[in-house]
C-alpha cells in the first residue's frame, strides 16, 4: 500500500499539544529534549503549560509544531513498516515532513523554524497584511478577482490551495478586505484569518531573502523517499533546496498535492501531528476516490 504521511502548519497548534505522548514514549521525551537543547529554552513546558502564552507567537508557534509532529512521528513511524511512504506537509509541515522523510536533521531544523517565523513576522508590520479563507468559489475565480485588485505596489492573492472549495487569500490588509467584498458578492463565503502576518504572499519577500542562505547551507542529506513540495506538488525524488526558499512567497498547492498523490496510487493518507485539518481536508477532497484518511495526534488515535 502507498501511503502519504502529510504534517502540519500553522493553525493546528493548541496547549498541551504532545502531553500523552511524552509521558509514555521516550522517543518523544526524546525530540523534546533535543529541541530544548537546541533553542535554549523548555519546549515540554511551552507546549504543555504555555505560561506566558507564546504559542500564538510565530517564532514559538513553528518550532513548537515541527517539535510535536516530529514526536508523533518517532514514536509511531514503526506503524508504517512495509508500506511504501511519500511525505508532503503544508507550510511549515513541509520543514516536518522533510525531517520525517530523512532530509533534514532535526537539530538544524527547529533552528531553522525558530528563525523562519522571526523573519516572517519581522518582514511585514502589524495591520499591514492580512489573510481570509474563502469558501464555495473555485480557486481560478478567486485568482482572477484577486488579480483585478493586484495593479501597483499593493497586492492580493492565493495563498493556500487547501481544496475545490477553499482557498485562502493573503497580500495588503486594504486590498485583501476589498477582495473579500468582491468574492461575497461573487457568491463566496468570506473567514478573516487572525494571524500574525500575511503568509505566502509577495510581503513575505524580505523574509525569503533572509532565509534563503540559511537554507541553502543546510545539512541536506540524499532523499530516499518519494516526496510533494509545496510549490511543485508535484512528486519528486531529489527534492531542492529552492522549493523551500520559493514556499516563503509562492502559494501551498495542497490539493493538488492530494491529487498528485492519488494519481501516484496514494490508497492511504495519514496526517501526523496535532489537529486533523489535513486528513479533513483529504476526506472531503477525495471522497469519489474512497481514500482511507487517518490522523495520529495523541497515542488513542
Amino acid at each position: 500500500m502507498k501511503t502519504l504521511i502529510m504534517m502540519p502548519g500553522q493553525g493546528s497548534q493548541k496547549k498541551g499539544m504532545g502531553g500523552e505522548l511524552i509521558a509514555k514514549h521516550s522517543a518523544a521525551k526524546a525530540v523534546f529534549t533535543a529541541a530544548s537543547e537546541a533553542l535554549g529554552y523548555d519546549m515540554e513546558e511551552l507546549c504543555l503549560l504555555d505560561p506566558e502564552e507564546k504559542l500564538i507567537q510565530t517564532e514559538f508557534t513553528q518550532p513548537a509544531l515541527l517539535t510535536v509532529s516530529i514526536a508523533m512521528w518517532e514514536a509511531n513511524k514503526d506503524r508504517f513498516s512495509g508500506k511504501q511512504l511519500l511525505f508532503a506537509g503544508h507550510s511549515l509541515g513541509e520543514i516536518s515532513a522533510l525531517v520525517a522523510a530523512g532530509r533534514l536533521p532535526f537539530g538544524e531544523a527547529v533552528q531553522l523554524v525558530k528563525t523562519r517565523g522571526q523573519q516572517m513576522q519581522k518582514a511585514s508590520p502589524v495591520g499591514k497584511g492580512a489573510m481570509a479563507a474563502i469558501l464555495r468559489l473555485e480557486p481560478e475565480t478567486i485568482k482572477s478577482i484577486c488579480d483585478s485588485l493586484s495593479s501597483g505596489e499593493d497586492k492580493v492573492q492565493p495563498a493556500n490551495y487547501n481544496s475545490t472549495g477553499q482557498t485562502v487569500i493573503s497580500g495588503e490588509a486594504k486590498k485583501v478586505a476589498e477582495a473579500c467584498r468582491l468574492l461575497k458578492d461573487a457568491g463566496g463565503k468570506t473567514i478573516p484569518l487572525k494571524v500574525s502576518a500575511p503568509f505566502h504572499s509577495y510581503l513575505m519577500e524580505p523574509a525569503k531573502q533572509a532565509m534563503r542562505p540559511l537554507i541553502e547551507g543546510l545539512a541536506w542529506k540524499q532523499l530516499e523517499t518519494a516526496f510533494i513540495p509545496n510549490v511543485s506538488a508535484e512528486i519528486c525524488n531529489s527534492y531542492k533546496s529552492s522549493f523551500l526558499v520559493d514556499q516563503i512567497t509562492a502559494p501551498v498547492n495542497w490539493v493538488q498535492t492530494l491529487h498528485s498523490a492519488t494519481k501516484y496510487g496514494v490508497e492511504e493518507f495519514v496526517e501526523v501531528g496535532p489537529g486533523k485539518v489535513l486528513s479533513g481536508l483529504a476526506k472531503r477532497e477525495l471522497k469519489d476516490k474512497g481514500p482511507k484518511c487517518l490522523h495520529i495526534s495523541e497515542l488513542d488515535s
